[in-house]
């Protein structure tokens, strides 16, 4: 399980582009995993699983589901490379959101695993990383609706600037 803490650690950092890594304060020191660290790691928890290992058996089938679902990203991504180096930002974007989907279930996290996608500036055609929880995106879209829900209508004369 530490070895996946590991992973998922350092595949937060392949997945953001240096220099928000290094905003992040993400030592740069911290050694990668490789890919058969990675491949190695979740074909044990696959077949820990499978066995019925006692160590997962307060997951329940939903759980299992997203855990191999997540893992059968993780496989289709790097079954047969040897290196992490071949991964667009695309990629390793879908590989540390199915790495930390894999975590969040087996460490009973739900809401809390990170989840990483690109997003278009506005007024721009450049594109960043943002990062949030999942319970932190769903906050933000809550909040959104409430505000659209909320908002007062202009029914005062001159309200409008008029």
């Amino acid at each position: 399980m530490r070895l996946l803490l590991a992973i998922l650690l350092a595949a937060q950092g392949l997945a953001m582009m240096p220099a928000i890594a290094a905003d992040e304060g993400v030592d740069a020191e911290t050694k990668q995993p490789t890919v058969p660290e990675i491949l190695a790691e979740q074909r044990q928890i696959n077949a820990d699983l499978k066995a019925g290992d006692e160590k997962y058996l307060y997951l329940d089938p939903i759980r299992r589901r997203q855990v191999y679902g997540a893992q059968k990203k993780v496989f289709a991504l790097l079954d047969g490379r040897d290196s992490l180096d071949g991964l667009g930002a695309d990629q390793r974007i879908e590989l540390f959101n199915a790495l930390e989907q894999i975590n969040a279930n087996l460490t009973r996290r739900e809401g809390d695993e990170m989840v990483c996608e690109r997003a278009t500036i506005a007024g721009t055609r450049r594109s960043q990383m943002v990062c949030m929880t999942k319970a932190e995106r769903e906050r933000r879209a809550k909040s959104a609706v409430d505000a659209l829900m909320n908002r007062q209508a202009c029914t005062e004369p001159g309200c409008l600037g008029d």
